[in-house]
C-alpha cells in the first residue's frame, strides 16, 4: 500500500492530484485524517479498511466516483476474497451508476468474468509487456550416486547445472537451489500454505548456516529505520518470540495474509531495499491445476528468480 500511495503521488502531483494513504489500522479516522480526506483526490487503502468505513457509514465513500482494485485475483483468496467480494457489492449496490470499478491483476485468467460479475457490461483488456525477463524452468535431478547431479531444463531448451551433489530431501533440495539462484539475486520461495511457508523458513536458516551461507544483517542495516520499525512490529502485533524476528536477522523473511498488515507492509519495504534475500509465500488455487501466489510482485521487483516447491 504505501509504494502504490508513493508511485500515485508522484505521477499526479504533476497535474495537481493530491493522494493520501489511509492507516491500515482498523478504527475510525482520525480528526487529523477526515480533514486530510475531504482534501484528497485519490486515496489508497485496504480492502479491510474500506470495509470498515463503509459499515459505520465514512461520508468520503458518498464521493466516490471511481475504484480501482489492485490484485483483483484475491477475491479467490479464502477470509480475505470473501471480505472484498462483499465490500464491492456492498459498494456497487451503495453508488449504483455514479462509480466505475477497475480490476487490476497479474495473474487473473478469468480478468473479463470478474469485470463481468461487477457490471454485465464490463471489459477486460491484457496487457503482456514485462519490464523484467520471465524463464520458466523445471528443477530435475539426473543420474545416481556419484554421479547424480542438479539440473534446471528451461523452456528455451537451455540447461543451468548446479556444481554441487544435490541433497536427498525435498526440503534440503529446497534449500540447496535457493541458496544457488540467490547468487544471482534474491529469490522468492513458493510453498504450499502458511505453516509450510514458516517451516521451510526454518530449515533453511538452519541449511545456509551449516554450510556456512548464511548471510546476515550486518549493525548498520540492523539499525536501519525498517528493519526498526519491522522489529518494533513484531514484537508489538505478534509476540516477542516470534521465529521472524530471527529470521529477518538472517535475510529470511515470509509473507502471507496471516501477517497483521503494518507487518506485512514492513517485510514490503524490507524486500524492497534489499534487506532479505529469501522470501516465502503461499499459492492458492483459483481453478483446477492453475496456481498463483498471493503476493503483489511490485513488491517483489528486485527479486531476480523464482523457486517453487509442490509438496506432493
Amino acid at each position: 500500500m504505501t509504494e502504490v500511495s508513493e508511485a500515485l503521488r508522484e505521477s499526479l502531483s504533476k497535474l495537481g492530484r493530491t493522494v493520501m494513504a489511509l492507516s491500515a489500522q482498523l478504527v475510525d479516522l482520525e480528526d487529523r485524517e477526515v480533514s486530510e480526506v475531504d482534501d484528497a483526490d485519490v486515496i489508497v487503502l485496504t480492502p479491510e479498511k474500506a470495509d470498515l468505513l463503509l459499515r459505520i457509514g465514512a461520508d468520503l465513500i458518498e464521493s466516490v466516483a471511481l475504484v480501482v482494485v489492485d490484485e483483483a485475483h484475491h477475491l479467490e483468496a479464502g477470509t480475505r476474497g470473501a471480505l472484498l467480494e462483499l465490500y464491492l457489492w456492498r459498494l456497487k449496490s451503495l453508488l449504483a451508476n455514479r462509480c466505475r470499478f477497475v480490476f487490476l491483476s497479474a495473474v487473473a485468467p478469468n480478468i473479463g468474468a470478474i469485470s463481468k460479475w461487477i457490471d454485465k457490461n464490463g471489459d477486460a483488456a491484457v496487457y503482456n509487456n514485462r519490464a523484467t525477463r520471465m524463464r520458466v524452468g523445471i528443477y530435475k535431478t539426473v543420474g545416481s550416486g556419484a554421479s547424480s547431479r542438479g539440473q534446471i531444463r528451461y523452456a528455451d531448451g537451455s540447461v543451468c547445472e548446479l556444481d554441487v551433489k544435490p541433497e536427498k530431501s525435498i526440503q534440503k533440495g529446497i534449500c540447496q537451489l535457493a541458496e544457488f539462484l540467490q547468487r544471482a539475486g534474491p529469490v522468492l520461495i513458493v510453498a504450499k500454505g502458511k505453516r509450510e511457508c514458516e517451516k521451510i523458513a526454518k530449515e533453511l536458516e538452519s541449511w545456509l548456516s551449516g554450510h556456512d551461507s548464511l548471510r546476515s544483517l550486518n549493525s548498520d542495516e540492523l539499525q536501519s529505520d525498517t528493519c526498526v520499525a519491522l522489529d518494533a512490529s513484531l514484537e508489538r502485533e505478534m509476540y516477542a518470540d516470534v521465529e521472524l524476528r530471527q529470521f529477518i536477522k538472517s535475510r529470511i523473511a515470509y509473507h502471507h495474509a496471516g501477517l497483521p498488515p503494518t507487518v506485512r507492509m514492513g517485510v514490503e519495504r524490507a524486500i524492497r531495499e534489499r534487506h532479505v534475500d529469501y522470501v516465502l509465500n503461499p499459492y492458492f488455487r483459483m481453478q483446477p491445476s492453475t496456481w498463483f501466489v498471493n503476493i503483489s510482485y511490485r513488491h517483489m521487483n528486485k527479486l531476480q528468480r523464482l523457486c517453487f516447491l509442490n509438496k506432493n
